[in-house]
């Protein structure tokens, strides 16, 4: 119930990993208390906890993409994006995302992404999220996809004006 322990123990099996102290059953352990938690914030609890003790691999990483909690799918993106090296099958679960995520959350997300993926990959991901009329009042998102696609404009600037005249 009161976050600073959960905090805390996230601080102590980081330390635990990182000195290479930390049990075998405890990646196992997080993993049902993600399952079991009942609300998204105790099952971002439980996904913290298992990446800051690097027990977190991208094969169970993909599935959370299609969680049906937007904060979960949101918070997937980010992790798999964290270190810049989102593999084959993240990118295109991504292309397919931004067109349909109807959360706004995990657009954000997949906006955010854009910058730490390859260049040649952007570009579907930004014309799906720009299907979305209802982010252009957004204040992040627009933002977050021009500085996705900026670099590709001297690149192939007929297809950035195309894109940008396209967008909703």
């Amino acid at each position: 119930r009161n976050d600073w322990y959960g905090r805390r123990a996230r601080v102590i099996l980081q330390q635990r990993a990182a000195e290479g102290r930390l049990s075998p059953v405890v990646p196992t352990l997080l993993w049902e208390l993600f399952a079991q938690s009942q609300t998204a914030a105790q099952k971002l609890r439980a996904l913290w906890a298992l990446h800051v003790t690097k027990q977190l691999p991208v094969d169970r990483l993909l599935p959370l993409l299609d969680h049906a909690e937007p904060t979960i799918r949101s918070w997937a993106i980010q992790l798999l994006g964290e270190d810049r090296a989102v593999g084959p099958e993240a990118l295109k679960k991504f292309a397919a995302m931004a067109p349909a995520d109807p959360s706004p959350v995990v657009r954000l997300a997949l906006a955010s992404v854009l910058q730490r993926i390859p260049l040649a990959d952007r570009w579907t991901i930004a014309q799906g999220l720009l299907t979305h009329a209802g982010d252009s009042a957004d204040h992040n998102i627009p933002k977050l996809i021009w500085s996705g696609i900026e670099p590709l404009v001297p690149t192939d600037t007929p297809r950035a004006l195309a894109l940008a005249a396209g967008a909703s």
